[in-house]
């Protein structure tokens, strides 16, 4: 079985809302321009895959008021400028939490009675004489 292309999905969507959500439907944000899109990618020195590209240029994203949609687990749908400002979030919390690690590496006691000398590994492969 086969998906429909994004955009067919997206249309389908677009059509229940205006029926049976009007807020919902007015929520949807308009299509992302294309230079905004490859804006983010560069910023984030990425590039999305193209059923994100394709989604985005339907809808960026939601406005996140009352009514907005949520699509079940994952939540709203995001638009760029959240994409942007999540992932750098997401990459300082990941290098602080790579620091601490390697910090934690150097200070934690690696070798018992006469182990002296035997290497500690830091994360990324590499080696530090203990």
């Amino acid at each position: 079985m086969s998906l429909p292309p994004v955009a067919e999905s997206w249309a389908r969507i677009d059509t229940w809302l205006s029926q049976h959500a009007p807020l919902s439907h007015a929520r949807l944000r308009p299509p992302a321009f294309e230079a905004d899109i490859a804006a983010a990618q560069r910023a984030l020195d990425v590039t999305f895959p193209a059923d994100l590209v394709a989604s985005l240029r339907c809808h960026d994203g939601v406005e996140l008021l009352d009514g907005a949609p949520v699509l079940a687990y994952n939540g709203p749908p995001s638009g760029l400028a959240d994409i942007v400002k999540s992932t750098e979030l997401l990459r300082e919390v990941d290098a602080d939490l790579a620091d601490d690690a390697e910090e934690h590496c150097r200070a934690a006691p690696t070798s018992g009675p006469g182990e002296r000398g035997r290497p500690v590994p830091l994360p990324g492969g590499r080696s530090q004489a203990a």
